[in-house]
């Protein structure tokens, strides 16, 4: 019996690694197809290891995603949301898609965190998080860093 239980329970775990593998398979394809820059390093830069929040279309299909983590700030003796990345297919840009994914992200971390923090390395990027209540924070190996307090 111990041996059914134990394998089961393998099992399960085996199939939960087989789907977050495919999970990140397809995050990093979309990655690949929509982001302007390096995606390669994008992905290994903001989607390994991130926390993810995804918006689909109607038929399933990912049309925009929110990666972030958590960290601790010790100077300010809090934790903060570091946004790794906010993509959104091109056909999708302009019709609130990454808005959406920003007030789920808050919604699941305003209890938490005192504040978030992104980079912006496109001039649509920080654009969009100015639009969102985000202020220019200084510059950190070439691309603007933004801080939006939460209140």
């Amino acid at each position: 019996m111990y041996d059914r239980v134990g394998e089961q329970a393998f099992s399960a775990r085996e199939r939960e690694r087989d789907r977050e593998a495919s999970l990140f398979e397809k995050r990093a394809k979309f990655i690949r197809e929509e982001y302007p820059g390096d995606a390669d390093r994008m992905v290994e830069e903001a989607l390994d290891g991130f926390e993810v929040i995804e918006s689909r279309n109607k038929a399933g299909e990912l049309i925009g995603i929110l990666t972030y983590t958590i960290g601790k700030d010790d100077r300010e003796k809090c934790h903060y949301c570091a946004i790794g990345l906010i993509l959104v297919d091109e056909e999708n840009r302009g019709m609130e898609v990454a808005q959406t994914l920003v007030k789920r992200l808050k919604e699941e971390v305003e209890e938490t965190c005192a504040y978030y923090t992104a980079k912006a390395d496109t001039d649509a990027g920080r654009v969009f998080l100015e639009h969102v209540g985000f202020e220019n924070d200084g510059e950190v190996d070439g691309k603007e860093c933004f801080r939006l307090d939460i209140e």
